[in-house]
């Protein structure tokens, strides 16, 4: 795969790649573990969930703002509900500092275009796509097929890529 593969997908297809990419990872990693609230909650992404609501999930399941405070009710919480809280202690409890550095790529995927039109050159996008397969290669996951994510192209609404359901792409939702 090179960075030129990524030229033609929008920005809502790259995003869903790198969530393929991250379930891989994960479901690699910990295949004992149920991901399926948490990655309900991740897929709403492709299909219209604001992309800095994404983000504020994902710095909120950081695993030093998750546990800053002993309780939930201690946090000043914008996005995690007390039922995403408890549903997510255990599992975040366990993250080391791979966990915490690949779900970061998603929020720099995130915020690289943020509140701006995407670009022609697109190149600071695709280098983050590759810091999220740079965990995969390095444990020996195969890397999830790009074609899945193709008909998401950067002609759809100003490079952004249209709204579609992503859990359509998920290995953990549809197991």
């Amino acid at each position: 795969m090179n960075k030129k593969d990524f030229n033609n997908i929008s920005m809502n297809g790259r995003l869903a790649y790198q969530l393929m990419c991250v379930e891989k990872y994960f479901v690699n990693k910990y295949p004992e573990k149920d991901f399926k609230k948490l990655f309900q909650l991740l897929w709403q992404v492709t299909n219209g969930m604001y992309w800095d609501t994404f983000s504020g999930y994902i710095i909120e399941l950081n695993k030093s703002c998750f546990f800053e405070f002993d309780t939930y009710e201690k946090q000043e919480w914008l996005y995690l509900t007390k039922e995403q809280y408890d549903l997510f202690k255990e599992l975040i409890s366990e993250f080391d500092e791979n966990d915490e550095s690949i779900l970061e790529t998603l929020k720099d995927q995130t915020e690289v275009y943020a509140y701006t039109v995407v670009p022609e050159n697109t190149k600071e996008s695709i280098d983050i796509i590759f810091d999220t397969i740079h965990f995969l290669k390095q444990d020996g996951i195969e890397l999830p097929d790009i074609k899945l994510v193709e008909f998401s192209t950067i002609d759809q609404r100003n490079g952004w890529g249209d709204h579609f359901d992503g859990t359509k792409l998920s290995i953990i939702l549809n197991k």
